[in-house]
C-alpha cells in the first residue's frame, strides 16, 4: 500500500547536488537569469521541468536549460504569477481614487468649518486604512502564491478566476500547506545566501532555490490530487 501524500522539507532539501552536472545546470540557470524578462521566464519552464520530474519520482536529476523550449514552458507560469498582482493592483488603484475623493471632501468640509485640521485628519485616517489594507493583501497574496504556482507548473494562466478548488485544497490539509510555506521560506533563505559571497554564489543560490520550490510543490499536488481523489 502506498505511503500517504505529504510535504517533507527534508526531502526536497535532499538530492540537490545528486546530478554530475549539478554546478553547471545551475550556473547557465542563474547566468540566464539575469536576461531581462525572457530569462526569468526561462527559469520557470525550466523549473516547471523540475516539477514534473519530481511528480514522476525522479530527484536524482536536473533537466538541461533548453532556453527557446523553457520559454514558452515558462509562460503559463510566468502569467499564473501575474494573478497574484491583480488584488495588489486594484486596491492600488481604488485607494488611488478614494484618496482624490477624500481630497475634495476634505477641501469642503474644511471651507465650511473654517476647520484646517478636520481634512488632515480624515486624510491620515484614510492613507492608514489604506496601508493597514495593502499589508493584509500583501501578506494574502505570499501566503496563496505557492498553491498559484502549482496550478501555473499544471498549465493555468488564470487560476484567481476559479479560487474555489484552491482554497479547499488549502482547508483540507493545512497542515501540509502549512509546510510547504515553511519550505518556501528556507528556499527564500537559501537563495539570498549567495549574496554572502560578493554576490556570485546568486548564480547557484537562486536556481537551487527554485529546485526546492519546484519539489515541494511537487510534494504539494500530490497531497491535492490525493484529496481530490485523482
Amino acid at each position: 500500500m502506498d505511503a500517504p501524500a505529504q510535504v517533507d522539507v527534508g526531502t526536497a532539501l535532499s538530492g540537490l547536488t545528486s546530478d554530475p552536472d549539478w554546478l553547471k545546470k545551475y550556473a547557465l540557470v542563474g547566468l540566464f537569469m539575469l536576461i531581462p524578462v525572457v530569462g526569468p521566464i526561462a527559469a520557470m519552464g525550466w523549473q516547471r521541468r523540475v516539477f514534473e520530474a519530481a511528480r514522476r519520482g525522479d530527484t536524482d536529476t536536473l533537466p538541461d536549460l533548453e532556453f527557446g523550449e523553457d520559454i514558452g514552458r515558462g509562460v503559463p507560469v510566468f502569467v499564473a504569477m501575474l494573478n497574484l498582482a491583480l488584488p495588489i493592483i486594484v486596491v492600488g488603484a481604488i485607494m488611488a481614487v478614494l484618496g482624490i475623493f477624500v481630497a475634495i471632501l476634505s477641501g469642503g468640509i474644511e471651507s465650511a468649518t473654517d476647520n484646517s485640521g478636520v481634512g488632515g485628519l480624515l486624510g491620515a485616517v484614510v492613507m492608514l486604512g489604506g496601508y493597514a489594507l495593502m499589508f493584509v493583501i500583501i501578506i494574502a497574496v505570499s501566503l496563496f502564491a505557492p498553491e498559484i504556482q502549482r496550478r501555473g507548473f499544471r498549465g493555468e494562466m488564470a487560476p484567481l478566476l476559479s479560487p474555489g478548488p484552491s482554497i479547499a485544497a488549502i482547508k483540507n490539509n493545512l497542515g501540509a500547506y502549512g509546510m510547504v510555506l515553511v519550505g518556501l521560506i528556507v528556499a527564500n533563505f537559501v537563495s539570498g545566501l549567495g549574496a554572502f559571497a560578493c554576490y556570485v554564489g546568486v548564480f547557484f543560490t537562486m536556481p537551487i532555490a527554485l529546485v526546492i520550490l519546484a519539489r515541494l510543490i511537487a510534494q504539494w499536488d500530490r497531497v491535492v490530487e490525493a484529496q481530490q481523489g485523482g
